[in-house]
């Protein structure tokens, strides 16, 4: 699992996110929910990186809530 497929993981799976969840609040860093989404880019920002690896795009397009 590498970078954004690895963080659609744990949304998608709830053993997953309930581990990460518990390992946050361990730290007592007062997180007490993440949710992970994948967003479209602005067309704007698509052609500036029309040469950019697929890879990186694909990371770019993921938004981290806690």
């Amino acid at each position: 699992m590498r970078g954004s497929a690895g963080l659609l993981k744990i949304q998608e799976n709830p053993e997953n996110k309930e581990f990460v969840l518990e390992f946050l609040r361990s730290a007592d860093i007062k997180i007490d929910d993440i949710k992970i989404t994948r967003e479209s880019l602005p067309k704007e920002i698509l052609e500036k990186l029309k040469d950019a690896p697929k890879e990186f795009i694909n990371d770019l397009s993921i938004k981290v809530k806690f």
